[in-house]
């Protein structure tokens, strides 16, 4: 997704931006941890068939913003069934008013029940506010 005249984009981290990701996660998130550190967010581990580690926000090819995800299967009833947890939601504060379009495309994914476990006030009432319990 590119916004028509500028430099905007929402790509799925892979590869070839997660070195950019775990930088931008230790300038913004906390500078006390090392990129490096963040990398464990940036790779599947919990189980599951369904792969990502999030989608980033881009602007001329910076970094401007994460959502990460974290999948993981579990079985209810007698049906395997998929989870998407949300996690680490950082955007620079010059870039905001794109963040809706970070969860836009996390809430996009189908077949799973997104879940946020431990959101930050603001959050839960944002997600409060678009049906979550």
């Amino acid at each position: 997704m590119t916004e028509s005249g500028s430099g905007i984009e929402i790509r799925a981290v892979d590869e070839s931006n997660r070195r950019e990701v775990c930088d931008f996660l230790a300038r913004i998130q906390n500078p006390l941890i090392p990129p490096d550190r963040w990398s464990h967010l940036l790779h599947p581990h919990w189980g599951s068939h369904r792969r990502g580690a999030g989608y980033l926000l881009s602007d001329r090819g910076r970094v401007r913003g994460f959502l990460g995800t974290l999948f993981s299967s579990r079985e209810l009833g007698s049906a395997l069934h998929d989870i998407c947890g949300m996690t680490t939601w950082v955007v620079d504060p010059e870039y905001r008013r794109f963040s809706f379009r970070l969860l836009e495309k996390v809430l996009s994914l189908e077949d799973c029940t997104h879940v946020c476990l431990t959101p930050r006030q603001e959050v839960a009432a944002l997600l409060q506010r678009l049906g979550f319990t």
